[in-house]
């Protein structure tokens, strides 16, 4: 995948939305030796943590719109709390 973003930044803006990740949240299964999971987007209180990034990213791209990124933002993050809710209410 790395080789597919650098291609993909040549040409139009790549970002590495899930860097600012806290580290102490992350899975680290034996099977990846050592490095993360990089399947955040299955847990949705990491997924949670790339909301704002992603919004601060289209705001500077497209600075008018700023508004509705943020208003936006902030309603996926609920959905996301709402998810991470019922998911943790139906752990065995």
């Amino acid at each position: 995948m790395i080789e597919i973003f650098e291609r993909m930044g040549r040409t139009k803006p790549v970002y590495a939305i899930t860097d600012g990740l806290p580290k102490e949240l992350l899975h680290r299964p034996p099977e990846f030796e050592g490095a993360y999971d990089p399947h955040v987007w299955f847990d949705p209180e990491l997924w949670s943590y790339t909301v704002d990034v992603v919004a601060d990213k289209l705001s500077v791209l497209d600075p008018r719109s700023a508004g509705q990124y943020r208003t936006n933002a902030a309603a996926f993050e609920q959905r996301l709390a709402e998810l991470d809710s019922y998911a943790r209410s139906k752990r065995c």
